[in-house]
């Protein structure tokens, strides 16, 4: 479930890129700004769930922080999905 909706995410993310902009480069902006960040989170997730693995000897925690994750996301794509462009 958890890699299903990291495809649902990428495709969302996509998306409003170009919904949220009026112009390419700004779109172009946007678009090499969210992805770099998001890699570089993506990149950190696989590494810290194993870290706080490490740390507490159990998956409760890190199971809890993928919900946490989760949590946020939709909080994200509620705010990034209101239909409003970004100021130029």
């Amino acid at each position: 479930m958890i890699g299903f909706g990291a495809t649902g995410n990428l495709v969302l993310a996509v998306s409003l890129v170009g919904l949220r902009t009026r112009h390419h480069s700004h779109a172009a902006a946007l678009s090499g700004m969210a992805n770099g960040f998001g890699y570089l989170v993506a990149a950190a997730g696989p590494v810290m769930i194993g870290l706080l693995h490490d740390l507490s000897g159990e998956w409760t925690i890190p199971v809890l922080a993928v919900l946490a994750v989760g949590l946020s996301q939709c909080l994200a794509a509620t705010l990034a999905s209101r239909n409003r462009t970004l100021p130029e």
